[in-house]
This record gives C-alpha cells, sequence and structure tokens, in this order.
C-alpha cells in the first residue's frame, strides 16, 4: 500500500518564533550596558570635585585659627580631618584606601599625624604648620590630577 499521498495531508508544525530569543539577548545586552555605566559612573564621581577649593580655603581659615589661639590642636586635628574628608568627597578617611592618584605615603602620614592628634595617648600632641602644609598638598594634588583624563 503506497502510505505517501496520505502523509501529504499532514501540516508541519509552525516555526518557532525568533523574535522573543532576539528581544531576550537585546534586552539583556542593554541591561549589561547600563550596569557598565552606572559602575562606571560611580568610579568617577569619588574623584574630587569642586568642593577640594573650598576645602583649601577653610584649611586655610584653620590655620589662622590655630596660629591665634582661638582652637586647641585636638579641635584643628579634628577640623583638618573634616576638610580633608569632605574636600576629597569620601564617606570616610582610610588610611589602607588612599584615594585615587594620590600619593599612599603622603596619605598616611597625614592619617596617623590626626589620629595621633585626635585620639592621644597620653598628654596631647601638639600641631605645626607641615601638618597644614601636608593635607593642603594632598588636596592640591588631588585638584592637579583630576585634570588628566582616566
Amino acid at each position: 500500500m503506497n502510505t505517501l499521498p496520505q502523509l501529504a495531508d499532514l501540516d508541519l508544525p509552525v516555526a518557532p518564533a525568533v523574535w522573543p530569543l532576539v528581544l531576550a539577548i537585546t534586552l539583556l545586552i542593554l541591561a549589561l550596558l547600563l550596569l557598565w555605566w552606572f559602575i562606571w559612573q560611580r568610579k568617577h564621581s569619588t574623584l574630587p570635585t569642586p568642593v577640594t577649593h573650598s576645602a583649601l580655603a577653610v584649611i586655610q581659615q584653620i590655620r589662622q585659627q590655630w596660629q591665634l589661639g582661638a582652637i586647641d590642636p585636638r579641635e584643628a586635628a579634628y577640623r583638618l580631618a573634616t576638610a580633608l574628608r569632605l574636600g576629597l568627597n569620601l564617606s570616610r578617611l582610610q588610611a589602607d584606601a588612599p584615594p585615587p592618584r594620590l600619593p599612599a605615603a603622603q596619605w598616611r602620614a597625614a592619617l596617623q599625624r590626626l589620629d595621633a592628634l585626635r585620639y592621644p595617648t597620653q598628654s596631647g600632641g601638639d600641631i605645626d604648620d607641615g601638618l597644614f602644609d601636608l593635607i593642603t598638598g594632598l588636596l592640591t594634588a588631588a585638584t592637579v590630577n583630576t585634570d588628566t583624563p582616566c
């Protein structure tokens, strides 16, 4: 018996649709690009901002107040640490995590000196102009280094 004419009546299944797969791949690529963009923005937003310039002015005011005797060394150290943190747009000052493009040795030295003044183990130490110059140098270096491309 010949079954070939009987098979001619059978309809083949519909070809699977390709558009859901194309749509899913496109959405995945867009999501990955968006994630990369957010990470890139967050990474580069931690760089010093124009706040650095006002922080330099605040440091000069702190220096003048300290030289006039209006504030003691411990209070000056607290204010310097705050001006440094805000000037660099940081949430915390961490000795083991210096901001990008700043010399790590100078960063650690500045934080060690600030910590020694803010949290004295015995009698409070004294502050000197070198600490002011060191912190001003860090802020200036951060300002100068933001002009270079990433």
